[in-house]
């Protein structure tokens, strides 16, 4: 029998073989057999929940469990860890925004032991279209936006467009941008004839959803005058506006007077793609005041407005003006004619080189017949003829002189007194001496204080100072030091210009005519964009802002003396474009105007061309102060310089603009404050003129699309 020491040595032998015969049956047992994923079909960019299950319990230290992804859209952990004695365990998956649905298969393993499951990622889908405005007028737009329901991806998510009528136009696709979730575009619409609805679509792959655009057919919105008030005689222009842009073949709108005192056109036409046309009102001379009510008819829709027309003004007052006669005389007058119809005054002529001083003495009926009686010495002319005011206020006759051997006609344009210099401003021309000789003095600049500066061949100096009778006296100053005394006559002709007549002093007289600086109110319609309006003072400063409320934006620059413009066009609205615009060009001077082109340079490479006309901003006749008061706004107060400049302030804005010769107004309000507004607005209209004092009415449009009126009044000197 074996000792008892012995047998319990082997027992434990036995005991400790067993034991690990038995771990390593347990060892090579454990698997890895369960993968849940929760959920197992999310949108990309969620993150999902996994959960790994062994087939027994984790014994030891724990089991280490890897995991693989086949798409590189899935982010996983590089393994998941069973704590001993557990079975299962939890780990986190990430996921991105994918352009397209996808599966991806995950993968658990533990020694020869996999398990896998399918987890789904889905795209981005549609979640809604919408148009804003829903119904616009045919050639206005509208936005679309396109939301989906939730980030797009990294490489941002493409959405195709599409509309199914040609008068509504859409781009064919949009990128919404990476991490966002909505995208906007454009929609461009052409004028029908009928009410259309076009449905706009947005479409990922095979799902689409769509949106409704309603557009309507243009009609009549409203019918203008300005001036609105005229004497008899005198003229007017119309304005028929629609409510969006004519369709192809344009419109022909009808036209009524209820006066026979106004006449207008049967019809005016609105040509295709044009959204106004304007047409003329003549009058008739009234016995009293006439109120004459324009009626604009398109189909069954009318608008109308009214004019007023009044009895010529009385031939009462004081004033200075210009004469220009058939044989060639120059020259300038004083006046005072009294109620009772007597003119008394006298006027200087300088055709003969030297200054002739002349008495006049004569009567003006009320109808404005006139007989002057002119003395020099001993010679006697008298002159016969009719005068009348023009739309600017200015007494204008024809008379003709009966003096023996010198019958001649005459043409006299008297302005009222009270008024600062009107012969400020800047002008270039060039003069030649009587006998066909060296260019003389040239290219004015004349300040309202009536001191004068000028250019000449080979001076080192001209300067001087003018009266406001227009007699210029100047120094001029040559280049080998040599001075001389010029005295130039000024006179304004009929067209506007400036005309000169030189007397050297030793019997040598030269003539010239200058040109206006370009100070002015001008039109540029845009051959890719909206009409803009813009002024310029007598020092060439650009002032204005854009017609279309969609696009708005102002406008500063300058123009040059001989006309080179460059302006930039700075939007001042969210919707208003997408960026700073150059304009460049230059302005040519025309007899009553100028007319200029070039072209606008947009940052974004959207180039295109430009034109323009303008009226010269003369506003002489109306100098003075003003007081305009707007329809629920405030009361601007502003000044009118010789040169029609307008200069103001009110509420929180500054004031600044033009005033024509024939009262024609133009005001650009731009906020100055920070609680004052966004939109720059445009005040256009007319003011008409009653011996010393003026009255006003017109509209104005701002940049954010508010529409009102105003009215005015104002007080010369």
């Amino acid at each position: 029998m074996p000792p008892a020491g012995a047998v319990a040595k082997a027992s434990r032998l036995l005991i400790a073989f067993v034991s690990v015969v038995l771990l390593s049956a347990l060892g090579q047992a454990q698997t890895v057999s369960k993968l849940a994923l929760s959920p197992t079909s999310v949108t990309g960019g969620t993150s999902v929940k996994g959960t790994v299950t062994l087939s027994k319990k984790a014994i030891g230290d724990g089991a280490s469990i890897s995991l693989t992804s086949t798409s590189s859209a899935v982010s996983l952990p590089q393994g998941v860890f069973v704590p001993s004695n557990q079975t299962t365990a939890t780990f986190t998956i990430t996921t991105l925004a994918v352009q397209a649905n996808t599966t991806a298969t995950i993968k658990a393993s533990l020694g020869n032991s996999t398990v896998s499951a399918v987890l789904t990622l889905k795209a981005p889908s549609l979640s809604s279209l919408a148009i804003v405005p829903t119904t616009v007028n045919g050639g206005s737009s509208a936005s679309g936006k396109v939301t989906i329901s939730s980030a797009a991806p990294a490489s941002g998510m493409t959405v195709k467009l599409a509309s199914n009528q040609t008068s509504v136009h859409v781009p064919t696709s949009i990128t919404i941008e990476a991490g966002a979730t909505s995208g906007s575009f454009d929609i461009g619409t052409q004028a029908v004839s009928t009410k259309t609805s076009a449905k706009v679509t947005a479409s990922i792959g095979t799902t689409s959803i769509g949106s409704t655009l309603t557009v309507n057919p243009t009609s009549i919105s409203g019918v203008t005058v300005n001036p609105a008030t005229v004497a008899g005689g005198g003229s007017s222009t119309g304005v028929v506006t629609l409510s969006g842009a004519a369709p192809t073949g344009g419109f022909s709108v009808g036209l009524t007077s209820s006066s026979t005192s106004a006449t207008v056109p049967a019809t005016v036409t609105i040509p295709a793609g044009a959204t106004s046309s304007s047409f003329s009102i003549t009058t008739k001379a009234v016995t009293s005041q006439t109120v004459a009510k324009i009626t604009a008819k398109l189909g069954t829709v009318s608008v109308n407005t009214s004019l007023t027309i009044t009895t010529a003004p009385k031939f009462t007052g004081s004033f200075v003006g210009s004469f220009f006669s058939q044989s060639g005389a120059i020259g300038t007058a004083s006046v005072t004619i009294t109620a009772a119809g007597a003119l008394s005054g006298s006027a200087v002529n300088y055709f003969s080189g030297t200054p002739e001083t002349v008495q006049l003495t004569g009567t003006v009926s009320s109808t404005g017949q006139a007989t002057i009686t002119s003395t020099s010495g001993n010679q006697t002319d008298t002159s016969t003829g009719l005068f009348t005011f023009n739309d600017a206020g200015d007494l204008v006759g024809t008379v003709t002189s009966t003096a023996v051997g010198n019958q001649s006609s005459t043409t006299i344009t008297l302005n009222s007194t009270g008024r600062p210099l009107e012969y400020a401003g800047s002008y270039s021309g060039t003069a030649t001496d009587s006998q066909g000789g060296t260019t003389a003095i040239s290219n004015f600049t004349i300040t309202n204080a009536g001191a004068v500066t000028a250019t000449a061949t080979g001076t080192s100096s001209v300067t001087g100072t003018i009266t406001p009778s227009g007699v210029a006296t100047l120094t001029v100053v040559q280049s080998n030091q040599v001075t001389e005394t010029v005295t130039v006559y000024f006179a304004y002709a009929d067209s506007g210009l400036l005309v000169g007549y030189v007397y050297h002093g030793q019997g040598d007289t030269t003539t010239f005519s200058l040109t206006k600086s370009f100070a002015g109110f001008f039109q540029v319609p845009m051959s890719n964009g909206p009409t803009v309006l813009f002024a310029v003072s007598d020092t060439g400063t650009v002032t204005g802002s854009s017609e279309d409320p969609m696009n708005p934006f102002l406008l500063t620059g300058t123009i040059s003396s001989t006309g080179v413009v460059a302006v930039t066009a700075t939007p001042t609205g969210s919707g208003s474009g997408n960026g700073t615009a150059t304009l460049t060009g230059s302005f040519s001077a025309i007899l009553g105007g100028f007319t200029g082109s070039g072209i606008i340079n947009v940052k974004n490479g959207n180039n295109g061309d430009w034109s323009a006309t303008g009226l010269p901003s003369n506003g002489r006749t109306f100098v003075g102060s003003y007081s305009v008061t707007v329809r629920n706004g405030p009361t601007f107060n502003f000044k009118v310089n010789s040169a029609g400049t307008i200069s103001g302030t009110a509420s929180g804005v500054t004031i600044t603009g033009a005033i024509l010769s024939n009262g024609t107004l133009v005001i650009f309000s731009t906020p100055t404050g920070a609680g004052s507004g966004t939109a720059t607005a445009t005040y256009l209209g007319s003011f008409v003129r009653a011996g010393t004092t003026f009255t006003g009415a017109g509209a104005f449009t701002d940049l954010a699309g508010n529409a009102g009126s105003w009215t005015g009044t104002g007080t010369a000197g």
